[in-house]
């Protein structure tokens, strides 16, 4: 009977898993996951009654499926259908079927009285039996195995906060991250892939823009008809873009001007404040500086490492529509460490840093940024 209350219960939970959806289907499920298996595992290795009271068999059902669910889970991860609804259904399911099997064929092989029947203890226990802290350890063990699956299923249930980022790609036209053309010939149209995929929490309207030597005017850029907006002759906006989804298309890049070792760049915009984002920049000496941002909450931690034989007389600036809304000076003596937070209020902000009175970060607030080196003949 218990064999055949399991298989029911794992047929009606494949069944119901499959039409529910959010914490109904986490509370549906959670006993498919922590209980069942274990059950049918437990049943498999111990068919005879007396090998294990009810207490001790709850318990390690309990603490056999915490065990054995996630080891399922991991094979299934490496194998072409991966951690799915149905996949996990079907693994499950088929586990608990096959345990199911074996303690059948194992409990017919066993004389009846003892084989392990469902039922429940309804004698009064005696307190000068040694049987009693048996079971009373076995009552601890169950508690403590509910006391996990309490915390399983609350912490299911929580809403976690993916992480949220944006990809920004620049391939070969061929779909490779090699290759790329370093000569251009002046005026005419040279191929390559942008692509973008957002992980972001929302749909969001992305601007990708190209300058060739620091001059938008000096590059073109241009889409295939219907794949985006052309804004202006070098920038393009593509979306909304909704979280997953890809836009991948081939563009035309024309440079204007000619030259030798030029910087060909491409920027992504996008109404999103940077948090976690990172910008970096080379310094004298062989130092370097970071800028860790944080425009949600309106900071960024800046941190110097000096070279070993220069001094850095440092400025760092924070602009806001034009206008500069914090300032810090400061200066890093040569092998020396400085970091510091400039506080800000929150919003989109550009930064500039200016090292010995020559900038070395001249932020334009973009999301991402790429470059390619070129001649342009």
């Amino acid at each position: 009977m218990d064999l055949l209350i399991g298989l029911a219960a794992t047929a009606a939970t494949a069944v119901l898993s499959l039409m529910t959806d959010g914490p109904l289907r986490v509370v549906v499920g959670s006993a498919f996951i922590v209980f069942i298996p274990g059950y049918c595992l437990i049943a498999a290795l111990y068919p005879q009654r007396e090998q294990l009271d009810m207490a001790e068999r709850l318990a390690l059902s309990f603490g056999t499926s915490i065990c054995v669910a996630p080891l399922l889970m991991l094979a299934l991860n490496h194998t072409p259908w991966g951690v799915l609804l149905i996949p996990v259904l079907a693994t499950l399911g088929s586990f608990n079927v096959i345990m199911c099997i074996i303690a059948t064929v194992r409990r017919s092989r066993i004389y009846p009285p003892a084989r392990y029947a469902l039922g429940l203890p309804l004698s009064r226990p005696s307190f000068h039996s040694t049987r009693v802290w048996l079971q009373a350890l076995s009552a601890m063990r169950l508690a403590f195995a509910l006391l996990a699956i309490g915390v399983l299923v609350y912490v299911t249930l929580t809403p976690k906060q993916a992480e949220e980022f944006t990809e920004f790609y620049v391939l070969h036209p061929g779909g490779t991250s090699s290759d790329y053309p370093v000569f251009l010939r002046q005026g005419e149209p040279a191929a390559l892939i942008i692509g973008i995929t957002s992980h972001e929490a929302e749909p969001v309207t992305y601007t990708i823009s190209a300058q060739l030597q620091g001059k938008p005017s000096a590059v073109e850029l241009q889409a295939p008809a219907g794949a985006a907006v052309q804004t202006s002759p070098y920038s393009l906006v593509t979306g909304p873009i909704h979280p997953g989804d890809t836009w991948k298309h081939e563009v035309r890049v024309t440079g204007l001007i000619a030259g030798e070792g030029l910087k060909l760049e491409f920027l992504l915009h996008a109404p999103l404040l940077r948090d976690g984002y990172h910008l970096w920049a080379a310094l004298d000496g062989g130092g370097d500086v970071v800028l860790q941002l944080q425009e949600s909450r309106g900071r960024m931690q800046l941190t110097v490492h000096a070279g070993a034989n220069a001094i850095h007389h440092c400025r760092i600036e924070a602009w806001q529509d034009g206008t500069l809304t914090a300032h810090h000076d400061f200066s890093v003596h040569a092998g020396g460490k400085q970091r510091l937070t400039l506080r800000h209020p929150p919003g989109p902000t550009e930064y500039r840093l200016y090292d010995n009175g020559t900038q070395v970060i001249n932020d334009s607030g973009v999301l991402l940024n790429l470059h390619l080196w070129v001649d342009v003949r």
